[in-house]
């Protein structure tokens, strides 16, 4: 199961839709932490930062095609909209409601129709 860490000064909201994309099992728990950003462990990696869970979760389940394979010309791209997308977009949002964000607890893929709190 992965499980991703955040807080309320956060928004991991790339990072749960990513995980939603992939299937998996996973848990949101919150920490009151200040100045931890999401981070994730799946029991063997543990990462931190929307942008490095991002192209993680891309290389870790390339049949979803989150992100373009190695050697994909359009691949480095990618790493200039995952950065832009983690140090502007998600901080703004961030910045401007700080209590949004997934729910926190044991939650199945959206595909799987199932959610729990």
């Amino acid at each position: 199961m992965i499980r991703i860490h955040i807080t309320s000064a956060s928004s991991a909201t790339a990072v749960v839709a990513a995980i939603e994309e992939t299937g998996e099992r996973y848990e949101v728990i919150r920490s009151d932490r200040p100045g931890v950003g999401p981070s994730l462990d799946d029991g063997v990696v543990h990462l931190s930062g929307t942008a490095a869970i991002l192209l993680w979760l891309g290389d870790r389940f390339p049949e979803r095609r989150l992100v373009p394979l190695v050697g994909d010309p359009d691949r480095p791209r990618v790493f200039t909209w995952v950065t832009w997308l983690a140090n502007t977009v998600q901080t703004a949002v961030a910045r401007l409601d700080p209590t949004s964000g997934p729910p926190v607890g044991d939650t199945t893929a959206q595909q799987h129709g199932e959610h729990h709190d």
